[in-house]
């Protein structure tokens, strides 16, 4: 059965717009560079994609949340080793005022000295990170020893920072946990002890200074020493966590790169390819529904 005249062009018709739709999709990825950008290119790989994205975001959010919790903890423990250098000089002063051969006017300039660190380490506490206070808890826009107070104004609340899935570490330390002895809000802090070191000194107390102070002062430096390495401990697991997140970042990167990139140089090939196929299409269709005389006769 011969196929009539109107038949041969719907034939026609049809290559031709099969050529085109296929020349077009690969056009779309040469200028995309995607081999999958919807998904009615490839359903399974689309929805593939999709979750990878995902993942690849959820990791630039746990590594901003640890770069963020590094640079907290290294300024706190920036603060907190300033504070343990103050602790260090007063314990110095403390033994030379204990020898006994320091007279009231020696203790005196010792005592003013003691001041200017109480001054210095009230600085050191009330130090902050992007401008937030770092030791006063969820308080962070006030300063957790203000003013000309000795004690602690901040809450007790610890802030957290997601680094993983259902991972988290603590963002902050609380001032009385790096400052007080015992380490609770009730214990005595830094500034406390130094005024009181700065009271005996004052009154000639040699029975205080040369016991309960200095054993005070040795507690402090304990104290402050076990804060520096708690933040320490908090910093390495950070660090390696930071390492892990990173690989694991190329990884996804990597498989979703291979789940939607199209390879350019098959596509550029694919493209020339189609391309003739599509002109050769218009050339072979244009011969087949030229009218004819023959045609108009009939």
């Amino acid at each position: 059965m011969r196929a009539t005249g109107s038949e041969l062009a719907s034939h026609v018709l049809y290559d031709v717009q099969q050529a085109y739709e296929r020349l077009s999709n690969t056009q779309r990825k040469l200028s995309t560079g995607k081999q999958v950008s919807q998904v009615e290119d490839d359903p399974v790989a689309a929805g593939r994609a999709m979750f990878l994205r995902g993942e690849v975001s959820n990791l630039k959010q746990y590594q901003t949340n640890v770069g963020e919790a590094l640079g907290w903890l290294n300024a706190s423990d920036s603060a907190i080793s300033s504070v343990q250098d103050v602790l260090k000089r007063a314990k110095t002063l403390l033994v030379q005022a204990a020898n006994g051969a320091v007279d009231q006017k020696g203790l005196n300039a010792i005592a003013a000295e003691v001041t200017k660190l109480i001054d210095g380490a009230r600085g050191d506490m009330n130090a902050s990170f992007a401008g937030r206070y770092l030791f006063g808890g969820t308080q962070t826009l006030a300063p957790p020893y203000p003013g000309a107070s000795l004690t602690y104004a901040g809450d007790g609340n610890q802030m957290q920072r997601v680094i993983g899935d259902a991972q988290t570490v603590p963002l902050n330390m609380l001032g009385y946990q790096a400052f007080s002895v015992p380490n609770t809000a009730g214990g005595q802090n830094v500034l406390q002890l130094l005024d009181q070191i700065r009271v005996d000194l004052q009154a000639g107390n040699q029975t205080a200074i040369q016991n309960a102070d200095l054993k005070a002062a040795d507690a402090m430096v304990d104290q402050i020493s076990g804060a520096r390495a708690e933040i320490g401990s908090r910093v390495n697991r950070l660090e390696t966590e930071d390492s892990r997140l990173k690989d694991l970042s190329l990884n996804v990167a990597g498989l979703l790169s291979k789940t939607e990139d199209a390879d350019m140089a098959k596509t550029m090939i694919e493209y020339s390819t189609q391309q003739a196929t599509y002109q050769s299409a218009l050339q072979s269709g244009a011969r087949v529904v030229q009218p004819s005389l023959l045609d108009f006769l009939r």
